[in-house]
């Protein structure tokens, strides 16, 4: 989607380490390139790594953008706050912006270019190996998108009144193509999972179409 260039660096041996590699790799691309900004998914995990980065540079961190522009003195990010009250228009005051993204913030476009492709020197740092993942489950797969990533959400709340009911929710959301989430109270209840609870103590949603039912 027009990269003009596309650093790589192979380090399979890193794959079971969290955050730090890919801070080094980040950082070792930062100074690379010289960049007018650094854009990263506003991810958990994305944003401990805009964190841990800006803190090497000597930088500001700004997450959860909805747009990113040139500005005459620095990018300038536009964030979406308080559940999409206000819109906030913000730079970073010194250094290089290292800036997270909402999902679903710009429509993808199609830019083709012959981005070239070259391999990028990485030198990890000693606390790459720091913590490690030791297992993992492989999560049941319902076929839907993933809740934070999600362009359409349908979320059932208290007025569904029962976890059988949330059955309706779930065919709008596969008639829609769309991901499930349920409030609080819902699963409170113990109607449905916590994994799919979206507000301030589930996930960060940021969906071109939300439907609230019940």
């Amino acid at each position: 989607h027009g990269a003009v260039k596309v650093l790589t660096h192979e380090a399979s041996e890193y794959a079971d380490y969290l955050v730090v590699p890919k801070v080094d790799a980040l950082q070792a691309a930062y100074e690379a390139v010289s960049p007018a900004a650094v854009l990263v998914p506003s991810s958990a995990e994305g944003k401990e790594v805009a964190a841990r980065l800006a803190l090497r540079i000597g930088s500001g961190v700004i997450t959860d953008a909805v747009d990113v522009e040139a500005g005459a003195e620095g990018p300038v990010v536009t964030q979406s706050v308080f559940a999409a009250s206000f819109t906030t228009r913000s730079r970073v005051s010194r250094g290089v912006p290292v800036v997270t993204v909402k999902p679903n913030s710009a429509a993808v476009e199609a830019a083709p270019a012959a981005g070239a492709v070259e391999a990028l020197e990485v030198s990890f740092s000693e606390q790459a190996t720091g913590t490690k993942v030791t297992g993992r489950t492989p999560r049941e797969s319902t076929g839907r998108p993933e809740l934070t990533e999600a362009a359409i959400v349908v979320s059932g709340g208290r007025g569904v009144n029962g976890a059988e009911n949330f059955a309706v929710i779930e065919a709008l959301a596969d008639s829609l193509g769309a991901a499930v989430g349920a409030s609080r109270a819902a699963v409170d209840a113990g109607w449905y999972p916590h994994t799919h609870q979206v507000g301030q103590t589930g996930k960060s949603v940021s969906p071109q179409l939300y439907i609230a039912s019940g």
